[in-house]
């Protein structure tokens, strides 16, 4: 991966880096495409290996689920937390959402 695409893809994802309740996913959880990023990562570093098809990186991410699919249970509990809060990047197919660490 060359460092200056991934630095260019980063800026952009930073940018588009936004907030939003869990509840206004729904739809996105409808069709699996949540996937939960620690609040240990970058959430617009995950994101650009995601985009950039960092297959190495995410698997690595993946083996120390640290990223993970959101499945419906979690998803339902943590929406019936009043008025919870996310950061949000969507990479097609996928929306990458982060809890708040300071929600707990």
């Amino acid at each position: 991966m060359e460092k200056q695409n991934f630095e260019q893809l980063y800026k952009k994802l930073k940018e588009e880096k936004s907030e939003t309740t869990l509840k206004d996913l729904e739809i996105h959880q409808k069709r699996r495409a949540i996937i939960l990023v620690s609040e240990t990562l970058d959430i617009v570093k995950v994101g650009t290996h995601i985009a950039l098809d960092d297959k190495m990186e995410i698997q690595n991410l993946l083996e120390k689920k640290l990223v993970q699919n959101l499945e419906d249970e979690d998803f339902e509990k943590l929406k019936s937390m009043d008025n919870k809060m996310v950061s949000f990047i969507i990479i097609q197919p996928f929306v990458l959402i982060q809890l708040y660490s300071t929600m707990h």
